[in-house]
C-alpha cells in the first residue's frame, strides 16, 4: 500500500483503514554534522528539490536545522562529520563534485587548509587520511 507522512502539528485521527507504522524524530544538524540520503524512488523532497530513484545527496545547516526523513528516502549516515583543514595539512579527494553538484568519477582534487567542508556522497579521501605539510632545513615548499 501506499506510505505518507503527516508533517503538521496536532493531533491525527487514523482512518478505518490506515495503520500508523512509525512515529519518526527529527535528525538534528549543526555546523559539524550532515546527513547522506538516498531516495528510494523518484520524488520532490521538503526543499523543492526533485530527486531522482537512487540520487544520493548530503544535508547541512546550511539547507535546515533538523530533517525529518521522507518515506521516500533513506538515511544512509546521520553522523557525518566535518573535515577541517589547518594550513599545515592538505588532503586529496577522489571522485570530487563539480559545481553542478555532479560527481566527476576517475577524478582526483587536491583541497588544502584552511578549509572546512563535508565528504559529498561518492568523494573518498585517498589514503583515507589528511596529510601534514613538512619541510625540512634544505627543502622548500610552493604553495
Amino acid at each position: 500500500g501506499e506510505e505518507w507522512l503527516m508533517r503538521k502539528t496536532g493531533a491525527y485521527m487514523p482512518g478505518v483503514y490506515e495503520v500508523i507504522v512509525a512515529t519518526v524524530k527529527p535528525i538534528v544538524l549543526t555546523d559539524r554534522r550532515a546527513i547522506h540520503l538516498r531516495a528510494l524512488r523518484t520524488f520532490t523532497d521538503e526543499y523543492g528539490v526533485q530527486r531522482r530513484a537512487g540520487e544520493e545527496w548530503l544535508l547541512t545547516i546550511k539547507e535546515c536545522e533538523t530533517h525529518i526523513q521522507d518515506v521516500h528516502e533513506e538515511v544512509v549516515s546521520a553522523a557525518l562529520e566535518i573535515i577541517a583543514l589547518s594550513r599545515a595539512h592538505y588532503c586529496v579527494i577522489q571522485n570530487p563534485w563539480d559545481d553542478q553538484g555532479k560527481p566527476q568519477m576517475g577524478r582526483l582534487e587536491l583541497r588544502r587548509g584552511e578549509a572546512s567542508f563535508f565528504l559529498r556522497p561518492g568523494e573518498e579521501l585517498v589514503a583515507g587520511r589528511i596529510f601534514d605539510v613538512v619541510v625540512s632545513d634544505d627543502w622548500a615548499s610552493r604553495l
